[in-house]
């Protein structure tokens, strides 16, 4: 994972961006020790729990890590590392992760652009993340064929 990374994490069925500000190792472990300090165990692990995908935030398109089932999902919102994945653990502090917010966090996404209107998944991007790629990359004559194109070809699904 790379350092200041958002992670998609789906929880309870919501699939949601988080991101961990300070993150430079993969989280530090909330989880207090037998010895009465933090667990210095990294959540994240050496090892392919997810890949990476292209999430949509506002209006930016953010390279993130992810998304994670509800198992793996639950462990990171916990801020637990796998020896401390459990309830019995007592907590040393709260989780420091946070929503992603678009605003707050803009330096971790970029403006949309042709290349980044799919995710690795093929995932439709909104349509607001079309319009903003096509305004910045396609001529205004560009768009017009483009439009025309898409009218006669009438792309949504008969029901």
């Amino acid at each position: 994972m790379i350092a200041n990374m958002p992670v998609l994490i789906r929880h309870n069925g919501e699939t949601k961006l988080y991101v961990f500000t300070d993150f430079a190792t993969g989280g530090e472990c909330t989880a207090q020790t037998r010895s009465g300090r933090r667990c210095r165990n990294a959540v994240w692990e050496h090892g392919q729990e997810a890949g990476y995908t292209i999430a949509y935030a506002g209006d930016l398109v953010v390279q993130s890590y992810g998304p994670l089932p509800d198992e793996d999902g639950h462990r990171y919102l916990e801020q637990r590392c796998r020896v401390h994945n459990n309830l019995k653990a007592e907590a040393f502090c709260d989780p420091e992760w946070e929503l992603f917010d678009p605003h707050r966090h803009q330096s971790m996404g970029v403006a949309p652009c042709y290349g980044s209107l799919f995710g690795a998944d093929r995932q439709v991007p909104p349509v607001h993340i079309v319009v903003l790629a096509l305004r910045e990359h396609c001529t205004p004559a560009e768009r017009r064929i483009l439009a025309d194109m898409l009218a006669a070809e009438d792309p949504l699904p008969a029901t």
